[in-house]
């Protein structure tokens, strides 16, 4: 996808959106590559403009030492909570989140720097969400109605933080329960995703196909079966289709 990135000398650089790129709707990167959407326009134009404030006051945002960062985040850990507990709450990759605590020496960009020493230490009777574990039902409905939509796996792993091999044994059911965390994660992806277009997400035509195919084998429910009140009941049975759960078909 190309689109109008920023400004060099008065012109506007066109950049191409990378083929695995993991922006999503909402972030600067994605107004940055073109998308029209109010809120990507919104917020590339707030970076621009941060970004010339930071300039004239000479402050420079990247290549930043993690050194207090990661000094942190060894309190956060120490504290009880887990790398993903942390990338969550900060809104940053997992992968990311271990790069700043791990090297003191390396740089990264404040924003990111600051995601981290932003997250308060918690106290002695900190419980993290990943302990805590729920049904599954609500997880496996919506990443079968995703994959109706023509959404594959791999391409949500990274947003959800998670494995591929942890999705694939929630959305068939050999796993029957899933903790809070990652519930929490299937349900804002499913949120946003249910009614997008794949190819916002920079997944193929072919692996788009590839996933209705898959979901229209195994007789999945597509989103307009389910009611957000009524997806995570395992009692509820989908709306205006005959689908299938485990061996049985409803519908």
């Amino acid at each position: 996808m190309a689109g109008q990135g920023e400004f060099k000398n008065g012109k506007v650089i066109e950049m191409k959106r990378p083929a695995n790129s993991k922006v999503r709707h909402g972030m600067a990167s994605c107004g940055f590559y073109g998308c029209t959407r109010d809120e990507c326009r919104d917020a590339a134009a707030r970076a621009r403009a941060a970004n010339r404030a930071d300039r004239e006051r000479g402050i420079t945002r990247i290549g930043q030492s993690a050194e207090l960062a990661s000094e942190h985040g060894k309190k956060l850990i120490a504290a009880g909570m887990g790398v993903l507990d942390i990338a969550r709450k900060a809104g940053l990759h997992r992968d990311t989140v271990s790069l700043v605590i791990s090297g003191p020496d390396r740089t990264f960009h404040l924003d990111t720097l600051e995601a981290i020493l932003g997250l308060p230490v918690p106290s002695d009777d900190y419980e993290s969400e990943l302990r805590v574990r729920i049904d599954a039902t609500g997880a496996r409905r919506r990443l079968q109605a995703l994959a109706t939509r023509g959404f594959p796996l791999r391409p949500l792993a990274p947003e959800i933080g998670t494995s591929k091999e942890t999705l694939a044994d929630l959305r068939s059911g050999l796993r029957r329960n899933v903790s809070v965390a990652i519930d929490r994660a299937i349900t804002r992806a499913y949120n946003r995703l249910w009614d997008a277009d794949p190819g916002d997400l920079s997944i193929s035509a072919r692996s788009a196909r590839d996933a209705r195919e898959h979901a229209e084998r195994q007789s999945w429910a597509p989103p307009a079966a389910w009611d957000d009140d009524e997806i995570r009941d395992p009692k509820a049975r989908p709306r205006g289709c005959r689908i299938r759960e485990g061996e049985r078909f409803y519908g």
